[in-house]
């Protein structure tokens, strides 16, 4: 084979590999809201170590609910994705803390979680529930033994609260 056809050859197959890579056209039914055929990626594990560390159930915190009555999480693995749930509830008013979503990334020290973290507590936000969404990053710092939430400000006070959302190890 000349080089040419070899060179023509392989840019094909490179850009067959691409299209296999993007899955179906956005239009196709494969692609449609609710489809089964929809994968989320598979987590990234950068420390295999890390990775059993976060499997299975842990406390869960927000200081303003109090560590005297932690919540639980569970995290799981699911076509090599692993799913994080979990809450806490307060004893009166109705306070609580619900988390929901993926881990997309983990690392020693800290993992990225991409979903839904929503906090109500009676004095804040006038009561009413505060929702987070989309990617927010856990870690743990110094010689803690859980995963803090670094995004802290709170989204419904104006940056003028912070959230102790903490996630503890077994």
């Amino acid at each position: 084979m000349s080089r040419h056809a070899t060179l023509t050859l392989l840019a094909l197959l490179i850009r067959a590999s691409l299209v296999l890579a993007e899955g179906p056209p956005a239009d196709s039914p494969a692609k449609a809201p609710g489809a089964a055929a929809e994968r989320k990626a598979s987590t990234v594990i950068h420390d295999p170590g890390a990775r059993e560390k976060l499997l299975g159930e842990h406390l869960l915190t927000l200081q303003w609910i109090g560590w005297e009555r932690p919540g639980k999480a569970t995290v799981r693995i699911e076509d090599g994705v692993l799913l994080l749930k979990g809450e806490q509830r307060g004893k009166e008013n109705g306070d609580f803390l619900a988390i929901e979503g993926r881990i997309t990334q983990v690392w020693e020290k800290e993992f990225r979680f991409s979903g839904r973290i929503e906090t109500q507590v009676s004095y804040i936000n006038g009561g009413k529930p505060c929702a987070r969404e989309g990617e927010v990053t856990f870690r743990i710092t110094g010689k803690r033994r859980y995963w803090r939430l670094k995004e802290m400000e709170n989204p419904c006070e104006g940056g003028n609260l912070v959230d102790y959302v903490d996630i503890f190890l077994r």
